[in-house]
């Protein structure tokens, strides 16, 4: 059962489209995941917004990062609001990193979709001209 080098290359490619295969059907099953269950996907990321004590402290240290002129004028705006006003960019900015996380699973599902045709084409391909040469 002596191989040709043609029939070693093809047999390699089919290889590396499995894993291919392998890798995206990993990261795709991650995107299905993160489309379907986001919330418990981003974990601890929501606990700055369970309350507006949490999140009021997730603006200042956001602002602290970026000078004392940010922090002045960026937190002095979220400690003017009234409760229910603070409620509302609270709910909005939580709703905001959750629709985040649905667009970059959005984006990278249709990336593991193109992979994974790249991958099909490649072992069809390859496996075709490992059958013709093998006859």
């Amino acid at each position: 059962m002596k191989k040709t080098i043609l029939q070693i290359y093809a047999l390699l490619s089919c290889f590396i489209a499995l894993i291919i295969f392998m890798f995206t059907i990993s990261f795709t099953i991650g995107y299905l995941f993160d489309l379907q269950f986001t919330e418990t996907r981003l974990g601890s990321s929501l606990i700055p917004y369970k309350s507006n004590e949490r999140f009021l402290r997730l603006q200042e240290s956001k602002h602290e990062k970026h000078g004392p002129e940010s922090k002045s004028k960026k937190y002095n705006d979220f400690s003017n609001l009234s409760e229910k006003e603070l409620t509302t960019r609270r709910q909005e900015a939580r709703n905001d990193l959750i629709m985040e996380k649905k667009l970059d699973a959005k984006a990278g599902l249709f990336s593991s979709l193109s992979w994974l045709l790249i991958g099909v084409v490649i072992f069809l391909i390859h496996w075709r001209l490992y059958n013709s040469i093998k006859e």
